[in-house]
């Protein structure tokens, strides 16, 4: 695969992350399908389009209401990112899986909408619309979608010593 790089003048902030994709499918499309998105910490899969992301600035309101209906059509985005933190929201059709894996820092992980199974420890807890739970950093974990859902991750970097 080849690297691309955003060329939308207008995210500059985006535009130094490094996404592995086709450069033909990127200039045909617009789009980076099924590819992996990776910053300093962690890589996850998901759907992106290279031409709107945009974070959240400081003081800016962010809608979370539910999606409902509209959950097929959006997609997994980083709400905003911080030297400190970062807020995503996961959009998880049903019977989505996130395989295991560990966050940089400690995590808040609240079901919006949905119901999501997330093992931890050895443990499964089921999450609906409404519950959270925390994680200390770098404990494995996994995510498996029962209905649409979607989730907001919340990472606090830890600090390197």
């Amino acid at each position: 695969m080849k690297k691309a790089r955003n060329r939308n003048p207008q995210s500059s902030r985006f535009s130094s992350k490094l996404i592995h994709a086709s450069l033909k499918t990127q200039r045909r499309t617009g789009r980076l399908s099924g590819q992996w998105l990776h910053n300093r910490f962690y890589s996850f899969p998901m759907e992106v389009d290279i031409m709107t992301i945009s974070h959240a600035k400081p003081a800016q309101v962010i809608n979370l209401e539910p999606l409902g209906d509209k959950i097929a059509s959006s997609k997994t985005h980083t709400l905003f990112k911080t030297d400190m933190m970062e807020a995503i929201r996961l959009v998880l059709p049903a019977g989505k899986q996130i395989a295991e894996h560990k966050a940089p820092g400690e995590i808040t992980v609240q079901c919006l909408e949905g119901q999501i199974i997330f093992s931890a420890d050895g443990n499964s807890h089921t999450l609906s619309g409404g519950e959270m739970l925390y994680l200390e950093t770098a404990v494995p974990h996994a995510v498996e979608a029962i209905k649409d859902s979607t989730v907001l991750v919340t990472i606090v970097f830890s600090r390197s010593k």
